[in-house]
């Protein structure tokens, strides 16, 4: 009998384990299941589709032939159109050189889409724009060490923060002349986003003018317009500034610049960049530039909650870094500067696809006539108030103001052109400042004083 009683609570004990599996198998199987309903219509980027099958070999990601070939055609147009606008500019005459390689870029983006070849939306530009834009960002920032900037630029700083107000200055008085006729013609709230953006492009560069675009949500259509229209005024900017400057010979000549640095600093040889990316260096540039947008994207999202403030977080957060951790970003700097070059490029093509022929050329005249007067308004501004209130050289303000207009390339460059030795490396560092202050200065200035008279405007009222 005691045997018997054991047997059966054995067996019991068997049932109860046996449908406890059961249940917990079920139970799984279930979950299992929920899980791949619940994903099986989730998109990815780029065409990718998340296949929700339940065949013992769990989900997959599964592609159609279709979606996959007009994606590789985006992505091509945007890759051929980045890279012809960089051939043309190296190659091409004195005509296609002088409309720069960003600027052809786009118009081949342009041609491509206006022609039927590539569509005007594409999430191979969305993809350009949302993660390759601000990726490139820290990769132009990392020799913006503050400190270096502060005491090698000596006097050339002053003259350029001059600049800056009078960047500032001159956009506010363009857009008080001109504001009506862009609010009408762009829209209440292009029109004041892009006078915002080309001031950041006379402070700073092309980075800030496409920071500033990304944060405030310019239109591609005007983008474009600004862009094409821009690049031609500096082109005439450029010419009046050597005109200016053709009185004022070598340093050889005229013996140390006012406010140069000294012997050993003027001495001392532009620095020589390679003609190849280190493919390590790089590697290590990227990698950086990805954790810094990855914070910058933490930041932006969850603590101010306004993700179009990536770009001036990651500016934020790079310059601090650059300035605590100068040497440790040296040695990469160059290599993800190329890398950023080309990350631009793509994205001047991405904008040239989504843009329209026709709208474009409907926007470009007003946008041309606002670039002009402000550019023309910065230089008689700076060459007013510094010369008769400052009592700067003629030299130091044509420098500072080409950092401000043109970025610390052509600054490099005209000093070069003009062996204006002593100068080189402020103005240089001085159009970095520019990369450094140019985005969150335009975005304040768009915010605070253009968006409130370009509504007055809109609503009837006078500014």
């Amino acid at each position: 009998s005691s045997r018997s009683s054991s047997r059966s609570r054995r067996r019991r004990g068997v049932t109860t384990t046996t449908r406890a599996a059961s249940a917990c198998r079920q139970h799984h199987h279930h979950y299992h299941r929920r899980c791949i309903l619940s994903l099986s219509s989730f998109r990815l980027p780029l065409g990718l589709r998340w296949n929700g099958r339940d065949d013992g070999s769990g989900p997959c990601i599964s592609t159609t032939t279709r979606v996959t070939v007009d994606t590789w055609r985006d992505l091509a147009a945007v890759c051929v159109s980045g890279t012809l606008g960089m051939t043309l500019e190296r190659r091409g005459n004195s005509f296609v050189k002088m409309l720069s390689a960003p600027l052809l870029a786009m118009l081949a983006g342009l041609i491509l889409t206006n022609t039927g070849v590539t569509p005007a939306t594409s999430e191979v530009y969305i993809v350009v724009n949302r993660v390759l834009l601000p990726l490139a960002v820290p990769l132009l920032l990392m020799q913006a060490d503050l400190k270096r900037v502060m005491k090698e630029t000596r006097r050339l700083l002053g003259v350029f923060l001059l600049g800056s107000l009078c960047t500032l200055l001159s956009t506010m008085g363009s857009f008080w002349v001109l504001g009506k006729g862009l609010v009408g013609s762009l829209g209440v709230h292009d029109s004041w986003k892009v006078a915002s953006a080309l001031a950041s492009r006379h402070i700073g560069g092309a980075v800030n003018f496409v920071g500033v675009s990304t944060a405030l949500e310019v239109t591609s259509d005007t983008v474009v317009a600004a862009l094409a229209a821009d690049n031609l005024i500096c082109a005439l900017y450029f010419m009046a500034i050597f005109f200016l400057a053709k009185g004022i010979g070598p340093e050889a000549a005229e013996g140390e610049g006012e406010g140069g640095p000294s012997e050993t600093e003027r001495d001392r040889r532009p620095p020589r960049r390679r003609g190849a990316i280190d493919v390590h260096e790089a590697g290590l540039a990227i990698g950086f530039s990805a954790i810094i947008c990855l914070a910058s994207s933490f930041l932006a999202t969850h603590v101010i909650r306004k993700p179009g403030m990536l770009v001036p977080l990651a500016t934020l957060i790079t310059v601090t870094v650059a300035t605590a951790l100068p040497k440790r970003l040296e040695t990469i700097s160059d290599a993800g500067e190329g890398v950023a070059l080309l990350i631009m490029q793509f994205f001047f093509a991405a904008v040239g696809c989504g843009g329209s022929v026709h709208k474009v050329l409907g926007k470009a005249p007003l946008v041309f006539l606002f670039s002009f007067l402000q550019v023309s308004a910065h230089l008689g501004l700076i060459l007013g108030i510094g010369k008769f209130f400052f009592k700067f050289s003629t030299k130091e303000i044509l420098l500072a103001s080409n950092a401000n207009v043109g970025g610390p390339t052509t600054a490099a460059a005209m000093c070069a052109a003009k062996s204006w030795r002593s100068f080189y490396i402020p103005a240089l560092l001085s159009g970095i400042l520019g990369y450094t202050i140019a985005t969150f200065l335009c975005v304040g200035l768009g915010l605070g004083v253009l968006k409130p008279i370009a509504l007055r405007w809109a609503a009837g009222g006078g500014a």
